[in-house]
C-alpha cells in the first residue's frame, strides 16, 4: 500500500528526474533491510554473493526468493559448512 517518506533533501533546488532517482534509492535501502537472514548449510560451494537463493516448503514467510549478499565456507576436519547471509526486497501474500 501506500507509504509516506521523507527524504531530506531541498526539492525547490533538484529536477523532477533528481528528485525520483532520491525516491528510487531510498525505497530500494528501505527494501533491502525489509527480510534478511542467516543460514548454514553443508557443502555449497557454488552458492556466491548476488544469486538468487529459495527455501523448498519454508514457512511464511521465507518462501523467497531472495538475493544472497554474504557468504562463508567454514572447513573443519571432515565438514564443510556454508553460511549464507540473504534478504528480500518484498513479501509474499498468505
Amino acid at each position: 500500500g501506500a507509504c509516506d517518506i521523507q527524504i531530506n533533501h531541498m526539492l525547490s533546488t533538484g529536477t523532477s528526474s533528481e528528485v525520483k532517482e532520491l525516491a528510487v534509492g531510498e525505497l530500494q535501502r528501505r527494501a533491502e533491510t525489509f527480510l534478511t537472514g542467516i543460514v548454514v548449510a553443508s557443502d555449497q560451494t557454488d552458492a556466491q554473493v548476488g544469486q538468487k537463493l529459495e527455501f523448498e516448503d519454508g514457512p511464511w514467510p521465507f518462501e523467497g526468493p531472495f538475493l544472497i549478499s554474504g557468504v562463508i565456507h567454514t572447513y573443519t576436519p571432515g565438514l564443510l559448512t556454508t553460511t549464507l547471509e540473504f534478504f528480500s526486497d518484498g513479501i509474499t501474500s498468505l
